[in-house]
């Protein structure tokens, strides 16, 4: 092939050399009006782009608030939902108080008997219901909180960075501070306010029964120890069946964790029960109640204890500590992923700490050689990056 050798020159721009002859050549003056309608062509393209990302964060700000309003707050499984729920169960719990105390202006010489046999087994299903309330009450205020901090992890949009959009903005913007504040409100109204609303009707009822019982035992002197041990149950139970049922949903936490295989966190969890089991027998022991109400409340504990220390131990001598946390890491680290690939902003899950534990090796031959305290601490990692997946996946109410 034959190449000419063409200087470069002010007037003269060869492009393409084929076969001998110039293909183009062209004045420096057009290829400045050229160089000027490609820099004009790359201005456009690159305002497009600003106008497509801008356009981008305007619809991706609106479907994270349109769906954590859709599901978080207003779906089937939302807030709302859960709220709703809850006050339905509140407000049935203090009508059977209410009916507690208008049945105690009915109780005489003839039925009192009766009505101390009823009041006392009313009472403790009340009481456990009112704990029930209390985690639930819990447990919305800390799905609104995650909610929220989601919302306010999302600054406002700027009006002024989309003025062609500026009154969808706006409207947006608006919505966004809504939910915060709605989601808010939820958190602080129920644990802080209605929750109060409950424990103060739990005393003021019984408080109210023992006032009219004292009044019987005045007319009929009679009936004085029949009286007394109904008194002592029912104070017996507003000071200690709270306490009570605090251990006892710490017992069925216990039992969840063998469950779902976190037998290290069970295992953990079984000395902080075995400390709390015998403060709450020494405080039953010196309470002053009659002894068959004490007895049963004490064999409560004990036997509640016995049967989660042995279903955690049934559990942990079925095999080797190494093969129960390489069976959890396959199917606790399979769930969570799925999770946070579903909505990695409000899971509940802390997905970047997931990732961390997704690239450890849990091949057994591996995991074998590994000490007890390790295979603890991943145990522990991985409990800790699931824990608010419970919150947000869980329906609240009770």
């Amino acid at each position: 092939m034959k190449k000419w050798n063409v200087p470069v020159s002010a007037s003269l721009l060869v492009m393409a050399i084929w076969n001998g002859k110039a293909l183009a050549a062209i004045d420096l003056a057009e290829m400045d009006q050229i160089t000027a309608r490609r820099t004009e062509l790359s201005q456009r393209e690159n305002a497009i782009r600003q106008m497509d990302s801008g356009t981008a964060d305007l619809s991706t700000q609106f479907a994270a608030i349109k769906s954590i309003q859709s599901e978080m707050v207003m779906g089937s499984s939302g807030l709302k939902k859960d709220v709703e729920s809850w006050l339905t169960n509140a407000d049935a719990w203090l009508t059977q108080w209410k009916n507690i105390a208008e049945g105690s202006k009915l109780i005489n010489r003839s039925n009192f008997a009766s009505f101390g046999i009823e009041v006392q087994d009313k009472i403790e299903v009340l009481n456990r219901d009112y704990f029930k309330l209390a985690q639930a009450a819990l447990q919305i205020a800390d799905r609104s909180a995650l909610v929220a901090t989601n919302l306010k992890g999302r600054p406002l949009l700027q009006e002024a960075s989309w003025p062609k959009y500026a009154d969808f903005v706006k409207t947006l913007n608006q919505r966004h501070s809504e939910l915060i504040a709605t989601v808010d409100t939820l958190s602080t109204e129920l644990e802080k306010e209605k929750v109060k609303t409950l424990q103060k009707q739990m005393t003021l009822v019984s408080d109210y029964v023992i006032a009219q019982i004292t009044l019987l035992a005045i007319q009929f002197p009679e009936l004085e120890a029949q009286i007394a041990e109904t008194k002592a149950f029912i104070q017996f139970s507003k000071e200690m069946d709270p306490k009570i049922v605090d251990f006892e949903y710490g017992l069925n936490k216990g039992i969840a964790l063998v469950d779902t295989g976190f037998l290290f966190t069970a295992l953990d969890r079984e000395k902080v029960l075995v400390a709390q089991s015998a403060k709450l027998l020494q405080e039953i022991g010196s309470f002053e109640a009659g002894d068959q109400i004490r007895k049963l409340k004490a064999e409560r504990i004990t036997t509640g204890l016995k049967t989660f220390q042995d279903k955690l131990k049934a559990k942990v001598s079925q095999g080797s500590m190494a093969k129960a946390v390489g069976n959890l890491a396959k199917t606790e680290r399979a769930r969570l992923t799925a999770l946070c690939r579903k909505s990695m902003s409000w899971s509940g899950v802390d997905c970047e700490m997931l990732r961390v534990l997704n690239s450890v090796d849990m091949n057994f031959f591996k995991i074998q050689k590994w000490s007890q305290a390790d295979l603890a601490y991943f145990e522990k990692m991985l409990y800790q990056a699931g824990q608010g997946s419970t919150i947000v996946n869980t329906g609240a109410s009770q």
